[in-house]
């Protein structure tokens, strides 16, 4: 059967038999089907051919038996010859056409096939909940109000809204209502955890300490300031931009975003915060933050 396949009138057959169109045989070219995967270390297909000048493939598996894990190996060698068609190709970042792949299996055997022919199929079901294979879900915070988000069950949607908040007079009102909200102290710890970062990337330290205190106290008013000491950075920024040589900047933009990390690390550290909690949100390893915090002490 192999050999035969290898005959592109008579794959092309095959083909049109599945497409209920006319592929002929000078418009397909065999298509190099050896490949690795993880789960199978070597694993060469029957055949594949591709359409000449288009990205679109033709897998046909030929078998004597029915296997009833047929779907999920046939989805798995769709992945494997998308992501060799693709191997050393540009993709447009912002949007992507990915190459088509379409299994066929050739069954040849006594009995009638009765495996099932999509993943889907075959998996556990949630609820009545069904999860296809080929399909991932979006949790998209442009798709919540600001209300509904702050309305969450847990600090995880009011997370998102400070994520989604870009404009410094919207943060202002946020925080407000943020802060006013929660009352657990594990969510308040992470909550002047994302201040700090969020704030540190326009604001001095000093600001910063001086807006989470005020922030606890539920002194609206110290939000009021918070467009003024940001107007001040960007403009202490703009000037050092304009100062020195352009590898002298470069080198300055360096140690400043070490600094900055730095600043933020100490000031988390004296906001009490864990050293764990800061370990993940900074990325550097506990031994070395507990050395930060004994030369602040």
């Amino acid at each position: 059967m192999r050999m035969i396949l290898d005959n592109k009138e008579c794959a092309a057959e095959i083909i049109n038999k599945v497409l209920k169109k006319e592929v002929y045989s000078n418009e397909i070219e065999k298509y190099n089907s050896s490949y690795i995967t993880r789960a199978l270390k070597n694993r060469e297909c029957d055949i594949v051919y591709k359409l000449k000048d288009k990205e679109i493939f033709f897998l046909i598996e030929h078998q004597t038996k029915i296997d009833y894990k047929m779907s999920l190996r046939m989805y798995e060698y769709s992945l494997e010859i998308i992501r060799s068609a693709i191997r050393g190709k540009k993709i447009n970042n912002q949007k992507i056409e990915l190459p088509a792949v379409i299994p066929i299996v050739l069954y040849t055997g006594n009995k009638k096939w009765d495996a099932s022919k999509r993943v889907s199929e075959i998996q556990t079901k949630l609820l009545g909940y069904n999860q296809e294979i080929d399909r991932y879900n979006v949790v998209d915070v442009n798709e919540y109000t600001n209300e509904e988000l702050l309305k969450g069950k847990t600090f995880i949607t009011k997370a998102m809204l400070l994520e989604k908040t870009k404009d410094s007079d919207e943060l202002k009102k946020i925080l407000r209502e943020i802060y006013a909200k929660v009352k657990n102290k594990e969510e308040r710890e992470l909550l002047e955890m994302m201040t700090t970062i969020i704030l540190g990337k326009t604001m001095k330290r000093e600001s910063i300490e001086e807006v989470i205190k005020n922030l606890r106290k539920g002194d609206g008013n110290m939000l009021a300031v918070i467009d003024t000491l940001i107007a001040e950075k960007k403009r202490e920024r703009r000037l050092g931009k304009q100062e020195g040589r352009i590898e002298g900047r470069r080198e300055g933009r360096t140690e400043g975003r070490t600094e900055e990390k730095m600043e933020i690390i100490r000031n988390m550290l004296k906001e009490k915060l864990s050293i764990n909690t800061i370990a993940t949100v900074s990325g550097m390893n506990e031994k070395d933050i507990k050395k930060i915090a004994k030369d602040i002490l």
